[in-house]
This record gives C-alpha cells, structure tokens and sequence, in this order.
C-alpha cells in the first residue's frame, strides 16, 4: 500500500535532476527527490569547505542555462554571483602559456606570440567557433525535445535545424587538421575537450566539437559557493515550491505495472511511494538494477548500444598558503604535458584555483584516469596523489613549503596533514574511495549530429532518463538541455497548463 504520491520522482543528486526537480517543482508538480547515496558537492578539510571537483560555468550564455535560471527566478540572484572569466582559462605547457577568451583578437595576440607559425590557422579556427556558436545558439533557444522521440517533436526538430550548419557540415574538415597531432595549440584543445565530455578533435561533429570548446571559453565562476552554492539554490528551489529532498535515502525497486511506471520503494524506510514519473539522474547500467525485468531496457541499450566507461575524474585538494601560487596564473589552469616532455606520458591536469584569504588558497585538481581492472586501478591510485603533486610543482615550483592540507575523495587514503607530517583519517569516508569517481562514458551511437546517445523516454512508459548521458555531446550545456526535456516531457504528458500559455520566461541573464 502506497503511503505517499507524488508527480515525478527523481533520482539522484546529478544537475539535470535538480534542475528538472526545480522546474517541475516551480510549475506546481508535485516532485521527490531522492539522493540515492550520492553525496553533496563538498566537504570539509579541518573545518575547511573544498569541492569534490572544480567547476565553472561552461556557455554561461548558452539560452538552454539563461532560460533556466530565469523560469526558476534565480536570475536576480546569479546576477550577482556570476562574474565571467578573463581569461576563462589559461593553458600551461612546459614552454609555453597561452591566455584563452572569448575574444579572438585577445586569443589571436598570444597566438602570435608562443605559435607564430600558425597564427593564420588558429584565427580561422576561432572565427569559426565564433560562426558555430552563434548559429548553435539559435538552435538550442528553440523549445525543442533532445533527442526528439515523437513524430512531432523529430518533425519540429528538423524544421528549427534546417537552416543551421549544425546539420550540414558533418562532413566538413575536423578543426586544425591542419596541425600534426603533437603540436602544443592541438594538444591544448584536445585536453579542454576532454575534460568536457571525454571527446577529441576528429571525433564526430566539427560543429559539435567547436560549440563544446566554445562554451569552454565562456565560462564564468560561481561566488559564494560554486558548484556547491548552486546546488543548495536549486535544492532550496525545490523545497521552497513543495518539493521534498531525501539526501538519506534511496530508491530500492522501481515497480512496474501493465509496462508502466506505478510507485517506488524506498530505502531503509521501506515505505512505498506512488508515482506518475520517475526520472533517472543515476548512469544507465544502474537503472536496472532496480527493476523486476529489465528486458525492455536491455532491448533499447542492445539497439543503441550501452554506454562503456572511458575515463575516471580523480580529484585532488591542496590547501595551501597563497604565496605558494606564483603571480599570472589564472584561477583556471589546463597543464598540458607536450608528447615529448618526460619519459612517461601524464594525462592533462584540470586545475581551479581559489584564492579564499590572504592565508589561504585551495587547488583543486583534476586528472582523467583510463579505467582499468581494480587490482590495478587501486595500485595506480595508490601513488596519484604523489604523481599530481609533481605535476603541480612544475608549475608552482614553491608549493611545497606551503602545503597545509592535501587530500583526494577518490584514493581511499586520509588527509595528509603538512604540519604533523602524517595522514590523519577522514571523517565521511563513506562517501569516499575509488567508486566515488565520476565516470565519463563513451557512447556507441550517437544522434542528432553527435550531441544525443539516449533517450529521455524508455521503453518503460513514464520512466525517463534525465542525466548526463541523454545529452553528453554538449557537456554542461546538454545537462541543462537534458533536464528541460525531461520536465517538458512529464508536464505535457499530465496535461498540465505549461505551454497552453506560451513559453516559459525568456528573459537574458
């Protein structure tokens, strides 16, 4: 027996959850959240708040983010705690360092200063980001379904995509072909794509490829927070409009009824919970792991081809003295290692540098791990730490002197704590260790030009998909894509008044 109903539940933490749950929530749907054991985006290092990854606000002027905060009226709000980056990021190789923006003429000057032999290609390849983000930026300001599943949502896709080179230029040359494949300006947007969506130049979309390397240099910073701070807005949005938040509990089973969703168990409660919706944030591969047959989900990833796991995000916090980060360096780095630099190759390194006080500066860095079996992945994890850290001094030579804290959520070892000289153990350590990495998929098949890999409707009717793996082509942006689409779909589905009135607020952030 059902003790509770609601219009959607939603599971999982991940952005596309809390943005659809803020949405759904904003326009009078009943909506549960429920973390199903992922844990916030901070925590504490000797009473200190670090993030669990960096974060910045990749296409901040992307329509499918502005839209958003608009319709849960948080523009006001962000206004304030947005401040765009110049530069967004700044990329640190072992003979060079280049500044990047949105600015080409800005992009164009350190170009002609580290490569001046191939100023003319770089500025071709900007002008054509340029072109691609304006032309793309049209096309996901439509109130579009991605990926459409409907007659009439493929139909109105295609229509709003006919006139956009997004759809004719699959074929057209991959952005700085022209370069050989160690030369440092390639290796550098290899890297940022990457850390995106796991992507590399040559792969799939030209179009696709320069709208996800410019939404990288249109970032902007979050204050007060970061990712963190935005995340409590998004829960609190949901709270304020009648939403509920479970960050304790979990869905155990998704029951299935006449091939329908009907109502969810939860756990360690055990109470059962009536539905019409259920949106999944959670990777695919666990969905099923909470239905009583899985067979029609298996049939939709047998056609479409289940996602694999390419990489693994590994964390890294240093807490340090500010004096330890020399001047120039920008709170976004990308340290690239040249192919010729060092006996051994070393992935990029993803760093975010916060400067909180004149006392102290947190480093926050990732790497992209290949995934390999366990024995061996936690023998690798065993000495990442140590392995960044060096990566790190290459490029803060004085940062060890400095060091007060450092810690990683992912290795499964404690805080080492600088003035002791040993590791003193963590306090959450169940939410820590090798399987707490985020993982980034590659997917067999990909639609709608490269951007799309899975539905948002299954097989199974009112269970959706509603994460980052509908939309992964896009990166950040395709999360905020992804849980529109999820919220549009529930809404038209129980016929309620969301779009007999037109379209939600379009107001510019």
């Amino acid at each position: 027996m059902t003790k509770n109903f609601y219009d959607a539940v939603l599971l999982g933490l991940g952005l596309p959850t809390l943005v659809a749950g803020g949405l759904l929530a904003k326009r009078g749907f009943r909506v549960l959240l429920v973390a199903q054991g992922q844990p916030l985006p901070s925590y504490e290092i000797d009473g200190i708040t670090v993030p669990r990854a960096p974060f910045t606000l990749t296409g901040a002027e992307s329509p499918a983010v502005t839209r958003v905060f608009s319709e849960l009226a948080l523009k006001p709000l962000l206004r304030r705690r947005i401040t765009p980056l110049s530069p967004a990021f700044q990329a640190v190789l072992p003979r060079h360092r280049v500044d990047f923006s949105a600015d080409p003429e800005r992009v164009a000057r350190e170009i002609e200063r580290e490569f001046p032999a191939v100023r003319r290609t770089a500025d071709d390849f900007m002008r054509a980001g340029a072109r691609a983000w304006d032309s793309i930026d049209r096309l996901v300001a439509r109130d579009l379904m991605w990926p459409p599943s409907t007659f009439f949502e493929r139909r109105a896709f295609v229509r709003a995509s006919s006139h956009q080179p997004f759809g004719r230029e699959d074929q057209s040359p991959s952005p700085l072909s022209d370069l050989p494949d160690e030369h440092p300006l390639r290796q550098i947007v290899d890297a940022t794509l990457a850390f995106a969506d796991g992507s590399r130049l040559g792969e799939g979309n030209p179009q696709r490829l320069l709208r996800l390397f410019g939404a990288a240099l249109r970032g902007a910073v979050l204050e007060e927070g970061g990712y963190a701070g935005l995340v409590e807005l998004l829960m609190q949005s949901i709270r304020t409009h009648n939403g509920e938040i479970h960050l304790a509990d979990r869905v155990e089973h998704i029951r299935v009824r006449r091939g329908a969703v009907e109502a969810v168990r939860l756990s360690p409660s055990d109470d059962e919970i009536g539905c019409h919706f259920v949106l999944n944030g959670l990777p695919v591969h666990k969905l099923g792991r909470l239905l009583s047959d899985r067979s029609e989900l298996d049939s939709m990833l047998d056609e479409l081809g289940a996602p694999k796991a390419r990489f693994l995000r590994y964390t890294l916090n240093v807490l340090a003295h500010p004096d330890a980060i020399p001047e120039g360096l920008a709170r976004n780095v990308l340290i690239v290692p040249e192919p010729r630099y060092g006996s051994e190759a070393a992935p990029a390194l993803n760093l975010q540098i916060e400067r909180r006080s004149k006392e102290l500066a947190v480093l926050t860095t990732e790497a992209l791990l290949d995934v390999l079996p366990q024995d061996a992945q936690i023998a690798q994890l065993a000495t990442q730490r140590e392995r960044v850290l060096e990566r790190l001094e290459r490029v803060s030579p004085f940062l060890r002197p400095h060091i007060r804290f450092v810690d990683s959520p992912h290795d499964g070892r404690g805080i080492f704590d600088a003035a002791r000289g040993t590791e003193v153990p963590s306090p959450d350590s169940w939410n820590r260790g090798p399987d707490s990495m985020p993982t980034v998929y590659a997917f067999t098949r990909m639609r709608l030009h490269g951007t799309c890999a899975l539905p948002v409707r299954t097989q199974i009717k009112r269970l959706l998909l509603c994460s980052d793996q509908v939309v992964p082509g896009l990166g950040l942006e395709g999360s905020f894509i992804a849980a529109w689409s999820a919220a549009r779909a529930v809404a038209r589905s129980l016929n309620r008044d969301w779009m007999n009135r037109g379209r939600w607020t379009k107001v510019d952030l």
